[in-house]
C-alpha cells in the first residue's frame, strides 16, 4: 500500500513537510555514518545525491515558511 497525503490548504504543510526532511537528513546521516552496516561505494553516492537533494528541499521550504 503506497501511502500519499491529501491535498491541504493548511498553512502548516511546508512545515511538516520539512520536518519530514529532517528526519531523511537524519536517517541519510546515519546510514552515511555506517550506524546500519557498511556501505559500498555505489551506495554512499546515492546516499550523498539524497543528503544534497533533501537539504536543498529543506532549504527551500524553510525560505518559504519565512516568507509568510
Amino acid at each position: 500500500m503506497m501511502m500519499t497525503n491529501e491535498p491541504s490548504a493548511d498553512k502548516a504543510v511546508p512545515s511538516r513537510v520539512a520536518d519530514r526532511l529532517t528526519v531523511l537528513l537524519g536517517l541519510n546521516g546515519l546510514l552515511l555514518d555506517g550506524a546500519f552496516g557498511p556501505l559500498n561505494e555505489r551506495q554512499k553516492a546515492a546516499l550523498g545525491e539524497m543528503l544534497q537533494t533533501s537539504e536543498e528541499l529543506r532549504t527551500l521550504l524553510d525560505a518559504s515558511v519565512l516568507r509568510k
